[in-house]
């Protein structure tokens, strides 16, 4: 019984100093395996097609919703997502930034609120926000001022085209313009670009399904002059990762690609995949499996980097019209496998 004792001790004594060591009992956070939902930022009416790139743990979230027109349009909404982990006592809070432990973080992101402003409009529906940040500068007493090109879907033409608009001339977001070389008459939305930025991949109806394409960015200056450049370019389709059904929302980070499909070997409705960059070329997609899918439809699924080992697995923000919400499509996260380092974050800067 002494020896027991003893050690239990000894256990004690090193739990205690380790965490003396280190500072902190929990060194690493993880996210949830489960879905949870996002009820902060969720109404009555459809919640997706979301976006939030920006490393860290603060940053926007712009997300379009039917809720001001009540069921009627679509618009871009936006706040801004915060992710607290709490080292001492293993507390994770997913939560809205404008009312949270940051506060003062949202205000660097104001820009953002005049592109959505600059974005939205009376007539058309706008879908698939991708924001790129594009520098900064610092304004008196010190506080950052972001640059950014925004990208996105509207059908203000009677069908989808993909647009954008950016605030690197005089830090004023300009009339938002046609990617002219990659609309069609047909529908096209969700661009997103490969990791080392020389493609643009998006999702298109112009072979009778929703299908993945990509096309060459000729980036020889900066993104707005690649976009802005209206050589036809060769769009290719990608056929290893598209199917007899439909393949919707493709989003990139690192070496990792996520979408949404509605083969038929997946649990019903629209389900979540993903494809790994291995020697430059996509893997067969992989069905994140039934701790995520549901009979319903998953839509829209993002993924957030983080600088450091801050979590053990990954971020995704996805939408559902899973029962249990608040109605419509809503807005929810996972912590999904960490596949890849990325090391090779895209970057436009």
């Amino acid at each position: 019984m002494r020896r027991f004792g003893l050690l239990i001790f000894i256990a004690s004594f090193f739990w205690v100093s380790c965490e003396w060591l280190t500072g902190y009992r929990y060194p690493n956070g993880s996210f949830p395996e489960d879905p949870v939902s996002l009820d902060e930022f969720n109404s009555p009416y459809n919640d997706y097609n979301s976006d939030t790139p920006i490393r860290g743990l603060s940053g926007h979230l712009i997300f379009s919703t039917d809720r001001a027109s009540q069921g009627i349009q679509f618009d871009l909404f936006y706040s801004v997502l915060e992710i607290y982990f709490n080292r001492s006592d293993g507390t994770l809070m997913v939560q809205d930034g404008r009312h949270g432990i940051n506060q003062s973080i949202a205000s660097t992101f104001d820009p953002l609120k005049i592109a959505v402003q600059k974005i939205n409009s009376s007539e058309g529906n706008e879908f698939g926000p991708h924001i790129v940040r594009q520098g900064m500068r610092l304004n008196k007493p010190l506080t950052p001022y972001y640059y950014y090109v925004a990208l996105y879907a509207t059908d203000l033409s009677g069908n989808l085209d993909i647009r954008f608009t950016h605030n690197l001339t005089d830090g004023v977001f300009c009339d938002p313009a046609d990617v002219s070389f990659l609309n069609s008459s047909f529908n096209d939305a969700y661009p997103v670009f490969s990791p080392d930025t020389s493609y643009v991949y998006f999702c298109s109806d112009r072979d009778g399904n929703y299908d993945i394409y990509k096309a060459e960015l000729n980036k020889d200056g900066r993104l707005v002059q690649a976009l802005e450049d209206p050589t036809p370019r060769t769009i290719i389709k990608m056929d290893n990762l598209c199917s007899e059904s439909n393949e919707k929302c493709p989003f990139i980070m690192g070496d990792v690609m996520v979408f949404a499909s509605d083969r038929p070997e997946g649990y019903g409705g629209y389900d979540l995949y993903y494809s790994l960059l291995e020697n430059g070329t996509w893997s067969d997609p992989v069905n994140f499996g039934s701790r995520i899918n549901t009979p319903h439809n998953e839509f829209r699924p993002v993924l957030k980097y983080f600088y450091y080992e801050d979590f053990k697995n990954d971020f995704m923000l996805f939408s559902s019209d899973r029962p249990g919400g608040k109605g419509g499509f809503d807005l929810y996260y996972v912590g999904i496998p960490r596949f890849k380092v990325y090391e090779d974050y895209i970057n436009f800067d």
